[in-house]
């Protein structure tokens, strides 16, 4: 498996690194650089853990919805005539989303808000987030994927536009430090998977059609 960094990491690392050499540097003036310069390197390697981005094997099944998440199932349940399945990502969960079917964006809605806990009830209604509808083009399935923000995550990046055609697997945005990504599905899906499960974006199946 190939272990890469997305671009957002790339960016963040890149600035923290010259953080490091210029404290190092000024390490000749004073010791106590020493320690900054410490802490920053190892606030590098956090950043590379988490901003991994590893290559999947995508398995493309216009019968399945796979997961756009790593992380956890931590509800399932009926709403507005979908099954909504949420999925809690920590921090040590991959944190790059990818989209569940193949098929055209239909609609992109930004909305500011809060960044309360996860495990919030409300958190899905008052939090930070970014709704994205994908409609297959044979209309066989049509999904929504919610990122949500959190108390941690302060940032949702979406790299897809509204009418883009992208293919099942393909990496459409991330949400930096934990969070939750929301998923509906049609009702009519045959669910496979469970409340409590983990699950991995690409790669597990979240229902049949």
């Amino acid at each position: 498996m190939n272990m890469l960094v997305n671009k957002e990491g790339v960016r963040v690392i890149k600035t923290l690194v010259i953080l490091v050499l210029a404290s190092y540097i000024l390490t000749y003036l004073n010791k106590l650089f020493y320690i900054f310069t410490g802490i920053s390197g190892l606030f590098i390697l956090f950043c590379i853990y988490f901003f991994r981005d590893p290559e999947r094997n995508i398995q493309q099944n216009d019968r399945r919805i796979l997961s756009p998440a790593d992380g956890t199932v931590f509800d399932i349940r009926p709403q507005d005539g979908m099954i909504l399945v949420k999925i809690f990502m920590s921090v040590f969960n991959v944190h790059v989303q990818r989209s569940p079917i193949t098929g055209v964006i239909e609609t992109v809605v930004y909305k500011k808000g809060e960044f309360l806990p996860a495990d919030k009830s409300d958190a899905d209604k008052r939090n930070e987030q970014n709704t994205i509808s994908i409609k297959n083009k044979d209309s066989r399935s049509y999904v929504i994927v919610k990122q949500i923000a959190g108390i941690l995550a302060r940032r949702i990046v979406f790299w897809g536009r509204e009418g883009e055609s992208i293919v099942q697997g393909q990496r459409i945005g991330m949400i930096k430090f934990g969070s939750q990504v929301d998923l509906c599905i049609s009702d009519r899906a045959d669910l496979k998977i469970k409340t409590g499960q983990k699950v991995y974006a690409g790669k597990t199946i979240i229902a049949e059609i």
